[in-house]
């Protein structure tokens, strides 16, 4: 019994997606914290020092917060950017300051010349906000992660999915420039799914991003400016090929380097820094994650939030939804 154990636990590891408890018996599942009743698309989360919850979504201009410690949250407007009509990454500046990519949203991108990044002030708890300035982005039908320059952090990068490039704002002196282009960030000629990098997480001098259209996690040094610095190291890709039933979205890290991503239709994944996938929400366990689209650690480090775009397309409408996932110590 023991020999088949071992064999079926090793079989599983080379699938790639290990179907095993992430800790204890049973493992934990996600927890409910709000869900849209009608059809409202959540396509990012960010936490707030305030604790607050930062959340933006599809066909409206508002941001918006909720407190995910009390029992029943509600959505509270934050700041409306402009006429957009779409936003998709938060990145943090200094100074209560923040980016955030926006414009006006249609499917699988936003209307060419319409992107724009929003640099805007957000203090308090509940959040209040307001628009600081906005910066065009020309030139682009996508602004999808976002994620400061440890050394510079009033320019952020931000992952254009369609051209698949790394574009670099400077939020002071307003320049925008392509930091950089790799066949790593492309679609890879994938019919199915038009959209390459997608997430972004800079730790130290390594830049993590997600491919949902290679199916890929990966890295690559960078300098203090944001250029590619070595070759990328792709630490795992999907065991099948990716598909919109079957892609990574948007992810985070824990201290110890593991990364949490999206993988849609319905669970989260747990990635190892050897590359070991193991299914830590979703599918199946606890509530039904309908697309899930970000996951952000938690302040604290011991739990991650998830968000999720909702499920629009069967007779009864599903809205986007919060969770919360605790996680074992690392």
């Amino acid at each position: 019994m023991h020999l088949l154990l071992v064999r079926v636990l090793v079989l599983l590891s080379l699938a790639g997606l290990a179907e095993v408890a992430a800790c204890g018996n049973p493992p934990p599942s996600a927890t409910s914290i709000y869900q849209y009743a009608n059809a409202t698309f959540i396509e990012n989360i960010f936490v707030l020092p305030s604790g607050y919850l930062l959340l933006s979504t599809f066909d409206t201009a508002n941001l918006v917060a909720l407190d995910p410690r009390v029992a029943s949250p509600t959505v509270r407007n934050v700041v409306a950017l402009g006429n957009t009509t779409g936003h998709t990454a938060v990145a943090a500046l200094p100074n209560n300051l923040y980016a955030v990519a926006a414009g006006e949203h249609t499917p699988f991108g936003f209307v060419n010349n319409t992107m724009a990044l929003y640099v805007v002030s957000i203090t308090g708890a509940p959040p209040r906000g307001s628009v600081v300035t906005s910066i065009p982005v020309p030139g682009t039908m996508m602004m999808n992660g976002l994620a400061a320059l440890p050394r510079r952090p009033y320019t952020v990068l931000s992952a254009d999915s369609i051209a698949g490039r790394l574009l670099r704002i400077n939020t002071i002196t307003r320049q925008v420039d392509v930091a950089w282009t790799d066949a790593a960030l492309g679609s890879g000629g994938n019919p199915d799914i038009p959209l390459g990098v997608n997430g972004l997480k800079i730790v130290g001098d390594w830049l993590y991003f997600t491919n949902s259209g290679q199916g890929t996690l990966a890295r690559v040094r960078i300098d203090a400016e944001g250029n590619k610095v070595g070759s990328v190291q792709v630490i795992t890709t999907l065991p099948t090929p990716a598909t919109m039933a079957n892609a990574y979205d948007d992810f985070d890290l824990d201290r110890c380097g593991n990364a949490y991503a999206a993988l849609h239709p319905d669970k989260v994944v747990k990635i190892a820094p050897n590359g070991v996938q193991t299914v830590v929400a979703g599918n199946g366990t606890g509530p039904t994650l309908e697309s899930p689209t970000a996951v952000k650690l938690a302040l604290d480090g011991k739990s991650i939030y998830i968000s999720t775009g909702g499920n629009f397309a069967g007779p009864t409408i599903t809205g986007g939804q919060v969770l919360n996932l605790k996680l074992c110590s690392c």
